[in-house]
C-alpha cells in the first residue's frame, strides 16, 4: 500500500483491482485493456493496482496475470508447469494462427498494417481481446488460452510489431512462417524415385483443394487428396507400386489455380 495513503480504500495494491473495489474480476481486466489501448487513463491508484508484475508498467503482461487471477482466485498459475515457452505463428495473407508447446495463458499485443478500408474480426475463443485502428494501422491486445486462429482480415497485412508472453513474462522464443498469397506445389522429392515421392503443399486459405496424379494420356492415376483443407503447408506422399515407369504429372488445383510437377517412376 502506498506510504502516502493517497489510495486509501485501495487495499488490493499490485494485485490487479485497477477500479479500487477490492474485487478482481473482467470490470479491472476491462479498464487495463482499455489503458493498454491507450482509449482510458487509469489515475496513480489504478496504476498502482493494475501493475500485478511490478515492472513500473501496464501492459499485456498485466493482463494475463489479472485473467489467472480471475480463473484461480490467485496467482498459483505462475508456477504451473503448463506454460507456453515458445509459440509459432503461421500468417495467411488474411488470417494469424498460432501454435505452442505447451497449453497455458498467452498474452498478445499485435500490430499490423493494412488499407484503410480493412476489416479486422478477432477470435471468439480468447478470454479477452480488444483492437484499436487509426489509418491503416491496428493494434490487437488478446488473452487466449486454447485455440489457433486469432483474428482474421479481409485484406492483405503486414505485422510490424508484436509482444508476446507467459504469466512469468516476455517470450523471445517465437517464430513466424508466411504463406505465398498463392497456392503451390514444392518440387517433388525424391525425383526420379521409386516407388514413393514426396510434395508440400501450400494452402494459402482454407477451402477444397484436389490433388491428383495424372499419367503422360491426361488419365488420373491416383487421387492423394479431394476434399478441404485449412490454410496452411501440407505434406503429401505418393506410393507408386502398383505403377509403371515413366513420367508422370501431379496436379494441385484450388479455386480456380492449377499448379503441376512433373515427376519420373524408375523401377
Amino acid at each position: 500500500i502506498d506510504d502516502c495513503d493517497i489510495c486509501a480504500g485501495y487495499s488490493f495494491i499490485g494485485n490487479g483491482n485497477a477500479n479500487g473495489d477490492e474485487v478482481i474480476n473482467v470490470l479491472d481486466l476491462t479498464i487495463i485493456m482499455s489503458h493498454i489501448l491507450e482509449t482510458t487513463t487509469l489515475d496513480e491508484c489504478g496504476l498502482l493496482t493494475s501493475d500485478t508484475n511490478g515492472d513500473g508498467y501496464v501492459n499485456v503482461m498485466d493482463a494475463i496475470s489479472v485473467v489467472s487471477i480471475i480463473i484461480s482466485g490467485d496467482d498459483v498459475t505462475r508456477n504451473s508447469d503448463s506454460i507456453p515457452t515458445s509459440v509459432d505463428f503461421l500468417q495467411t495473407p488474411y488470417s494469424l494462427s498460432y501454435s505452442a508447446d505447451n497449453v497455458g495463458l498467452l498474452g498478445l499485443d499485435i500490430t499490423i498494417n493494412h488499407t484503410e478500408d480493412a476489416e479486422v474480426i478477432l477470435t471468439q475463443d480468447a478470454f479477452i481481446s480488444d483492437y484499436i485502428s487509426d489509418k491503416g494501422t491496428t493494434r490487437i491486445i488478446m488473452v487466449i488460452e486454447n485455440g489457433e486462429e486469432l483474428f482474421t482480415v479481409n485484406r492483405h497485412f503486414e505485422i510490424i510489431d508484436m509482444i508476446i508472453g507467459n504469466i512469468n513474462g516476455e517470450l523471445s522464443d517465437i517464430t513466424v512462417t508466411m504463406l505465398p498469397a498463392e497456392m503451390g506445389l514444392s518440387s517433388a522429392y525424391p525425383n526420379p524415385f521409386n516407388p514413393t515421392t514426396s510434395v508440400d503443399l501450400v494452402v494459402p486459405v482454407d477451402g477444397y483443394v484436389s490433388v491428383k496424379v495424372y499419367n503422360l494420356a491426361g488419365q488420373v492415376v491416383s487421387t492423394i487428396h479431394d476434399g478441404n483443407l485449412k490454410a496452411n503447408i501440407h505434406a503429401f506422399s505418393w506410393d507408386a507400386s502398383d505403377q509403371a515407369s515413366g513420367m508422370y504429372l501431379i496436379r494441385a488445383e484450388m479455386a480456380g489455380a492449377i499448379d503441376t510437377k512433373k515427376i519420373m517412376l524408375l523401377k
